[in-house]
């Protein structure tokens, strides 16, 4: 997944470079702005406010100890990228609603989950 997500930018602008050829191939029409037209940033990912439910969701239970092994069941069952989960958690975090309890939140702007150290997650 670590992969994917790194990929995932330059897959959504060769496909929006092939969609630019397939309608100048259909109509004709050359596009004004060109293949480097950016594509849309959620380009068949998901949307933050969903990813942001299911971290709710998930932790409504009380405390939970996320490893690399649940980490890893999470991205299959979602089959949502690492950097989604964790800028999910960036905000949660940000906005009170979720706390690490094995970690400095001020010290953690962009990763706010370790799961390769077994962290543990509390919705506050």
């Amino acid at each position: 997944m670590d992969i994917s997500q790194r990929i995932d930018l330059i897959q959504r602008q060769v496909r929006a470079a092939k969609q630019i050829d397939a309608r100048e191939q259909r109509t004709g029409v050359t596009d004004m702005f060109g293949a480097d037209t950016q594509p849309e940033p959620t380009d068949g990912r998901c949307s933050p406010d969903e990813v942001d439910a299911f971290w709710r969701r998930y932790l409504s239970t009380g405390e939970r100890r996320i490893a690399t092994s649940d980490f890893a069941d999470i991205l299959e069952t979602t089959n949502w990228l690492p950097g989604e989960l964790q800028s999910s958690l960036v905000r949660l975090v940000k906005a009170g609603a979720v706390r690490n309890l094995d970690a400095d939140a001020s010290k953690r702007r962009s990763k706010p989950l370790h799961f390769d150290k077994a962290e543990r997650l509390q919705l506050a």
